[in-house]
């Protein structure tokens, strides 16, 4: 005896196994990423959309963004903070960021989406 699969049973299980393909294929070309302060991955006091991405990645990729205080190393050790616990991403920056905004925080990035537009919603 023979048992014949609908056309509506094949086009299921053609879709099912085309979704399963492409959710294996995307599982395997993310990515992880971690975005450390440094004088040429942040913008300080300032956010431009015309800035240049520091990162590029594609959806589904992981980012790690690490950010600093937004204080200086001086003021920090005039506080009590011992100066072997400053980090020395800040003392960079602090010594060679010369293009500042008005604002004084410190921001990572920016960082470039791949197909992104205005109206995502990024989690």
């Amino acid at each position: 005896m023979m048992i014949k699969a609908s056309s509506a049973h094949k086009a299921s299980v053609c879709t099912v196994s085309l979704l399963l393909f492409a959710s294996a294929r995307n599982t395997a070309a993310q990515a992880t990423y971690t975005l450390k302060p440094t004088p040429k991955t942040v913008a300080w006091g300032y956010y431009d959309a015309k800035a240049a991405p520091v990162l590029r990645v594609k959806s589904g990729d992981t980012v790690e963004i690490q950010t600093l205080i937004t204080n200086s190393p001086k003021r920090l050790e005039e506080a009590g903070v011992p100066p072997d616990q400053v980090e020395q991403s800040l003392r960079d920056i602090t010594d060679q960021v010369k293009d500042k905004g008005p604002g004084g925080h410190i921001l990572t990035g920016p960082i470039f989406i791949e197909g992104a537009n205005p109206a995502t919603c990024w989690k």
